[in-house]
């Protein structure tokens, strides 16, 4: 998770709130907290960029709601992505998501919502992040279509009404109880 400080604290202080143009220079250090098996190979290009701040580590719950509330941009790079948990909880803060158009990500968010670049395009992912800096008025208006997006698609109420719907529609041979993994033939 990555995201980019500009406009004072955050692009906008709440989903869709119009935003400043930042004087030259603004866009404050980005702290990128993430660990992975393949960290220190994957980092060292970046490691010793003056605006990126990089610490192996995952966020606490309490430092998720920090970083969604200093930050604008949930930067999310991805070559194989099925729901994005961690997307959408952003989006739901009215983050707007940087990301590519692979696997399920497109089922999840639009252009009107998210910036999507093609598989394996970081050049496409900087300009989406140039993009929404440069343009108050549109990352406020991602910002907005992200948190309808994700609330109307994923949230409690939409989720579980249609998965018990899927389970009914199935009918008797599908036993609730059934822990098995079997697929009823």
């Amino acid at each position: 998770m990555a995201g980019v400080r500009a406009r004072s604290r955050r692009c906008c202080q709440r989903p869709g709130e119009a935003a400043r143009t930042p004087p030259a220079g603004e866009i404050r250090p980005t702290t990128l907290p993430v660990d992975f098996t393949q960290f220190e190979e994957t980092v060292t290009p970046i490691r010793d960029l003056a605006n990126v701040h990089l610490e192996r580590r995952f966020l606490t719950r309490p430092g998720i709601i920090e970083a969604h509330r200093t930050h604008g941009i949930f930067l999310c790079p991805t070559r194989m992505d099925t729901q994005g948990v961690s997307r959408d909880e952003a989006m739901s803060s009215g983050l707007v998501p940087v990301t590519n158009a692979v696997g399920a990500v497109p089922e999840f968010v639009d252009s009107r919502s998210a910036i999507l670049a093609p598989a394996d395009d970081a050049a496409a992912l900087a300009a989406g992040i140039a993009r929404l800096y440069e343009d108050p008025a549109l990352f406020a208006s991602m910002s907005r279509a992200a948190a309808e997006r994700v609330r109307g698609q994923s949230a409690i109420g939409e989720v579980i009404g249609r998965e018990i719907s899927l389970f009914t529609a199935a009918g008797p041979d599908v036993a609730p109880d059934d822990r098995s993994g079997a697929v009823p033939a």
